[in-house]
């Protein structure tokens, strides 16, 4: 009986062992904490009020980006002619548009997701960032800017550079003029004078060099070059700068003498029936004193002398000199190698100013002498001498 009972308990014990092992049922702390775990192990969440402010501190930075990215754009069309500027700003504004549109795309949907929860608490995936379509979306954006700077690079190399073939027939940019500082005279090198053989005259070449950091010529544009002696105009020469080999000119223009004249130089812009210097170079003559003239006429002729009046002129190109500072000497040849007869001298008795005329007057008697020697002393040495032939 007591062996009977034993196995009915041991039965009973062994079929209630199954019922006490059921499921009970799953309380929300239960789902939470399991979903927790999972969370942890698989993508270490953070909150949805950490993921908005990230994107929103990401969206700033890109707006502020493209936007200084943008001024400095435009800021950089401002080295170009005035047509293009806002042709290139706007194209530059709508490139920029489209990239940031395409490129914020899906950093704009999450920030306006996580804006939807009023808990910032709320965990949250972190593969809600797709790290691939970033990084492709990033690229795509940076190779943009790189794409616009290196093409707005080109242009402006090609636009200051090589402009043929945005030039017009006049050689002035389509739609733009010229623009001031471009091209310059870098300098004036005064090179061997000569003399015709047939007239006497004197000529000197002249070296012109041109800086033209655009390559710009035109019909308008000349370069032209003046000889001055005794403060006026000798001679004038004018030339065309209408091709693209303007960088070297030589030229040769009249000279009263080697010594006593001064050459100027000049680039213009011809505009509207008038003549705009751009840029101009001054090439002092040798003396800043010197006799401009010396002139001998015969006053009264006899049987056996004759009255030569001999008239000498210095002019004073530079400064201003005092009174019985300069002095005016006369010879005559008396014969081959015997050498000079001294006529006399004068000196100046005033102030000879800058730029003006001291005219010192000789006269005497010779008999049959016709060619006579004028030398400007100054401080005992020869400043200047000349020729004068008696008519």
């Amino acid at each position: 009986m007591a062996a009977e009972n034993n196995v009915t308990q041991t039965q009973m014990q062994t079929s209630a062992k199954p019922e006490g092992n059921q499921c009970q049922p799953l309380t929300r702390n239960d789902i939470k904490a399991a979903l927790e775990r999972v969370y942890k192990a698989e993508t270490k969440p953070v909150n949805v009020g950490a993921i908005k402010t990230r994107t929103g501190i990401a969206l700033t930075f890109m707006i502020i980006g493209t936007i200084l990215i943008s001024i400095s754009m435009a800021i950089k069309f401002l080295a170009f002619e005035l047509n293009l500027i806002i042709i290139g700003i706007l194209v530059i504004l709508i490139v920029f548009l489209v990239g940031f549109v395409v490129s914020t795309k899906d950093i704009r949907a999450i920030y306006r997701s996580m804006s939807r929860f009023k808990n910032p608490n709320v965990p949250a995936y972190r593969k809600v960032f797709n790290g691939s379509m970033w990084h492709t979306q990033a690229l795509v954006y940076a190779t943009l800017l790189c794409v616009i700077l290196l093409g707005t690079q080109s242009a402006n190399i090609i636009i200051f550079n090589n402009p043929l073939g945005l030039l017009d027939d006049d050689g002035v940019t389509v739609g733009g003029t010229y623009k001031e500082g471009t091209i310059w005279l870098q300098d004036v090198v005064l090179g061997e004078f000569y003399q015709d053989d047939g007239t006497g005259q004197y000529y000197r070449y002249v070296t012109v060099e041109i800086n033209n950091t655009r390559n710009y010529y035109s019909k308008n544009l000349k370069l032209e070059l003046q000889s001055y002696f005794i403060g006026t105009l000798y001679d004038k020469l004018s030339i065309v700068l209408d091709g693209p080999e303007t960088d070297v000119q030589l030229l040769s223009i009249k000279i009263h003498d080697p010594d006593d004249t001064s050459i100027v130089t000049y680039l213009k812009l011809h505009n509207e029936n008038e003549d705009k210097i751009l840029d101009q170079i001054y090439r002092d003559c040798l003396n800043d004193i010197y006799i401009s003239d010396a002139v001998g006429v015969i006053s009264k002729s006899g049987m056996f002398s004759q009255s030569i009046e001999v008239t000498v002129a210095i002019y004073n190109q530079g400064s201003v000199r005092g009174p019985e500072t300069l002095t005016v000497w006369l010879y005559n040849p008396i014969g081959g190698e015997i050498g000079e007869l001294y006529r006399g001298s004068i000196k100046n008795n005033g102030t000879v100013k800058q730029n003006d005329f001291w005219i010192s007057k000789f006269k005497f008697d010779v008999r049959d002498e016709a060619v006579f020697n004028v030398k400007l002393i100054i401080d005992e040495k020869t400043k200047d001498e000349a020729e004068v032939y008696s008519s």
